[in-house]
């Protein structure tokens, strides 16, 4: 669980586990490669 003791928010996605992707004029929402999705690290 990374150096931390306690699961914290995900720097990446600011804890929400998604980050937002603009692909040929859309948006597309994929999970997070930084806590897989979960929002917590």
């Amino acid at each position: 669980m990374g150096k931390h003791s306690k699961p914290v928010d995900c720097s990446m996605c600011n804890g929400t586990g998604k980050q937002t992707y603009n692909v040929d004029n859309k948006t597309e929402q994929r999970n997070c490669p930084g806590c897989h999705g979960t929002g917590k690290v």
